[in-house]
């Protein structure tokens, strides 16, 4: 961080820089994984979920129902585009809903 301000960085970029450092672990976001697949998957009930004000806490609990799942499969940034992974994580959010 001090170096990048000695270097002339203004403080957004270096706040921004350690904001990234820092979340790094968290990347990518299995929320917004899940939230993807309910909404391109299941449309119907991604609808009616987010109409009746319960989306935030139906994709939180599927998230932990999934947790297993990401740890197993290893779920990162490099793998997070395949195939197998999301048909996983499908089956799981079907199961969920019904």
């Amino acid at each position: 961080m001090e170096q990048m301000l000695a270097d002339g960085h203004h403080v957004y970029e270096v706040e921004a820089h350690c904001l990234n450092l820092m979340t790094e672990e968290l990347k990518p976001s299995k929320y917004n994984y899940i939230r993807s697949v309910l909404e391109e998957e299941f449309p119907r009930d991604y609808q009616r979920l987010s109409k009746a004000g319960i989306l935030v806490y139906e994709v939180l609990n599927m998230l932990e129902m999934c947790k297993a799942t990401f740890d197993e499969l290893g779920f990162n940034q490099e793998n997070e585009e395949e195939r197998h992974i999301r048909y996983a994580i499908i089956a799981q959010v079907h199961d969920y809903l019904n």
